[in-house]
Formats: C-alpha cells, structure tokens, sequence
C-alpha cells in the first residue's frame, strides 16, 4: 500500500501547494442564523424536512409568508449559512477522490481541498519517508525474495531474510491481502503464508540485523 501512495505523490499536481495535504471535505448547513446575518433562507419542519426559499416548491410558502406575516401551518422559516468541514485527510489526490467515490452515499457535496502542511512537522516527516528512494530498493528487496519463496527456493542470503520480514512491514503486506503489484494473487498468498509460517524466525534474525546495526 505504501509503494501505491508513493507512486500517487511522485505523480500528482501539488496544486502550488508546498508539503500538500489532499483534505475531503463535505457541505454542511447551520440553521437558526437571523435575518441581518445572511441572505439564505429555508423552510423546516418537524420531521426534519428542508425547502430552500430559491425552490419552486416553497413559493406558495413563500407567498402565504409575504400576505399575512407568518409562517404556514407546520413550517418555520430559518435563516442559514453553509460551511466546509472537515471529513479525511490524505497523501494523495487519487486517494481522496477513491474515498468520496467510497463514501458518497454519507457524503453532502464532497469536494478535495488541498491545504499545506506548513508547520506540520510530523505530517512533513511521514511524507518525506514517503518519498524516499530507500521505498524503492526495499521493494526491490521484497520482490526478489517472494520469487524464491513461490518457487520453492531457499533464501540464501541471511540479510534478505530480514529485509523481507520488515518491508512486508513497511509496505503493510499480510495473509488477507488480494494483491501485492508484482505477483498473481495465487503465488503472493503463497509468499504471504510462507511468511507467516515462519515469521517468528525471521522476526528474531530481523532483531539480530539490526541490534549488528546500531553497534556499528
């Protein structure tokens, strides 16, 4: 999933935005605000049902309000005002749109507003691993040894043991994913389950590589 959002990024159009945040937002109405204070008006009633003043369908509601100064049986007339708000923030551009087209049904007129990650030190911080080029060799790394594992080879290399472990980590690969990028969903749950078959001995030489690490 990681090496997706990376591609995502490295691909996108910042909007001339530094450090992006790509942030889903949706509409959303405050009733009750008094006339003086906006131009936009509706009629509400108790179950919950909202005419815009604008719509053909309140202008008889309209008119009864206009000729006798008060409101019609069962309706009330409130002013309103709409505001964005927030609802999920993401990496990329394409990620965003994936979770309106996900999540329109809950959604009142989604939009992407990309803001900046000015002064946002941890946000900055994920986005720069993102962006690394180490991303790339580690997924080097992966697909070189899931090729021995779907073909029944043995890990020569006691390095790419671990190197395997912690980019399966990294990328956020597991057992119940449907698909990997670089191999056909029956050979990738074969790695996969290789995987978790013998991650607690891979864990340890994985602990070992990097104890020799910080030693050095």
């Amino acid at each position: 999933m990681l090496k997706k959002i990376k591609d995502r990024m490295k691909g996108q159009d910042n909007r001339c935005t530094a450090d992006p945040i790509y942030v889903v937002q949706q509409k959303r109405r405050i009733f009750g605000v008094k006339h003086g204070y906006t131009d936009n008006f509706a009629w509400t009633d108790d179950d919950g049902n909202v005419i815009d003043c604008n719509d053909p369908e309140a202008e008889e509601m309209n008119e009864y309000y206009d000729n006798n100064y008060e409101w019609p049986e069962g309706w009330t007339r409130t002013g309103y005002i709409e505001e964005w708000v927030f609802v999920q923030p993401f990496f990329s551009f394409i990620g965003a749109e994936k979770y309106i087209e996900a999540n329109r049904h809950n959604l009142e007129e989604p939009r992407v507003y990309v803001d900046s990650a000015y002064r946002n030190d941890e946000w900055k911080a994920v986005r720069e691993v993102l962006m690394k080029e180490e991303l790339d060799e580690k997924w080097g790394v992966l697909c070189e040894m899931a090729e021995l594992v779907v073909k029944d080879e043995p890990l020569v290399k006691e390095e790419h043991k671990a190197a395997f472990v912690e980019t399966c980590e990294v990328l956020g690969i597991g057992e119940d994913d449907e698909e990997c990028g670089f191999l056909p969903p029956d050979e990738y749950r074969k790695a996969a389950k290789w995987l978790k078959e013998h991650q607690r001995e891979l864990y340890k030489e994985a602990d070992e590589v990097y104890r020799k690490e910080m030693e050095k």
